[in-house]
């Protein structure tokens, strides 16, 4: 009996190990982020289309402690430059971009400019998930909308505010005593109105973040699929670094950021400038960019950051 009891424990004990918590996973969202997506407007803008993009992405590296050859990222700055060309008639759209979503430390700085920036637009609970839809979300932004969601369509309007700056939620848990402080996060966007006069149309937009996620940037490029056919007719990518001698770690590679599995795809149409690694630049050059996936900055050894 002995033999068999122990055979059935050590089944159980299998099942259980396999059904059970994983502890890696007890929190995947702590390196879930996005640092960067391509700009949104109100709805499909067939008529404009990106001609040229160029984005820019410094790092500021810091001496990791665990050693001289791992990267170790202080702060990220992002430069986008764009060429819309309008096809039709002169438009006014809203524009949007995420500065402040749970998994994020936050955009920082974020500015645009261009001959035809308007004033910024207040967000409205009306519209934000409309907004939030199209915005390919990262897995671990959804969980987080998902509760506001909730909370719209039980008509608990006290555990979201909106002011300025995007909504803040606050979580409910039943198991909370009433006294209990309750935790909040901020969903932030950046509304501006962006006129498109017929022709060529300049626009920059700048930002900066603090380091998060563990060896890799992500810039979601999906969302240029609303302008134009969906292509992007010139993209370039240039990757800065204060410290050279990093330049080596790092690749670019494509892949999808909104699932939660992401597989990443090494892309074939890539050629890394050498002759810049002297200056502390790598360079990608794509010619007519179909808006389906996403660019990976990732750096292999890496630290923190």
């Amino acid at each position: 009996m002995q033999p068999k009891m122990w055979r059935f424990g050590s089944i159980l004990l299998l099942i259980a190990l396999i059904l059970g918590p994983k502890p890696l996973l007890a929190n995947p969202c702590v390196a879930g982020r996005v640092d960067g997506r391509n700009l949104i407007p109100e709805g499909d803008q067939s008529s404009i289309r990106i001609a040229r993009e160029t984005l820019e992405l410094r790092l500021t590296t810091t001496k990791d402690s665990d050693g001289e050859d791992l990267v170790g990222v202080e702060k990220k700055q992002f430069t986008i430059d764009y060429l819309f060309v309008n096809k039709g008639k002169a438009k006014t759209v809203v524009m949007g971009f995420p500065i402040v979503f749970p998994g994020s430390t936050g955009v920082k700085n974020f500015a645009v400019r261009g001959r035809g920036v308007r004033g910024r637009v207040a967000p409205t609970v009306g519209t934000y998930q409309g907004w939030t839809k199209r915005s390919d979300l990262h897995w671990c932004e959804k969980i987080t909308l998902k509760q506001l969601r909730q909370h719209l369509s039980r008509g608990r309007k006290k555990m979201f505010r909106v002011h300025p700056e995007g909504i803040e939620v606050t979580h409910h848990f039943p198991d909370m005593a009433p006294d209990e402080p309750r935790e909040k996060t901020l969903m932030g966007w950046y509304f501006w109105k962006q006129h498109f006069g017929s022709g060529k149309n300049k626009l920059r937009v700048s930002y900066t973040m603090d380091a998060g996620g563990l060896c890799r940037t992500c810039y979601i490029l999906r969302t240029s699929r609303y302008w134009g056919s969906g292509k992007i007719g010139t993209l370039k990518v240039k990757l800065r670094i204060d410290r050279p001698k990093f330049l080596k770690h790092f690749k670019l590679v494509l892949g999808k950021a909104a699932k939660k599995y992401i597989r990443v795809v090494s892309p074939q149409r890539i050629k890394a400038h050498k002759k810049n690694k002297a200056r502390g630049v790598l360079q990608w050059r794509f010619k007519n960019f179909q808006a389906n996936r996403d660019l990976f900055f990732e750096s292999e050894p890496c630290g923190e950051g």
